[in-house]
């Protein structure tokens, strides 16, 4: 668990769990955040998109926001978010697929090397 506050970042800690579900997560964050005395200054979270976090009933972020007493924001990582996305275009547009042998995948993997930064198009018809 990572806090971060202006320019500053620390490492709460990294907590071993016996169960990977969002109650075990909850209670462990919370646990971290007790330790280190910094509950007042928690604003929001930043967590990738599971229904183990994202769950609109028990997830680990509202379990969070009771064991605090308080809302947070929630920020679901961009990384995992832009995947949702990529994931819905290329399901649209490929069909329900994660075979790493059709066209527009090999296409892309043979492009890769080039790929310096930035964004790279590749046409789905040639």
């Amino acid at each position: 668990m990572l806090v971060t506050a202006y320019d500053t970042e620390q490492l709460l800690g990294i907590p071993r769990l016996d169960k990977g579900n969002a109650t075990a997560q909850a209670l462990a964050t919370y646990k971290l955040i007790e330790e280190w005395g910094v509950g007042d200054r928690i604003v929001g979270t930043v967590f990738d998109t599971t229904s183990t976090n994202t769950g609109c009933n028990t997830g680990t972020c509202l379990q969070l926001e009771t064991m605090l007493g308080k809302s947070l924001l929630h920020c679901a990582c961009r990384h995992h978010v832009d995947e949702l996305v990529l994931g819905a275009v290329t399901s649209e547009l490929l069909g329900d697929s994660k075979d790493p042998r059709l066209p527009f995948f090999a296409k892309l993997t043979s492009a890769w090397p080039t790929i310096k930064s930035g964004i790279i198009i590749v046409p789905l018809n040639t």
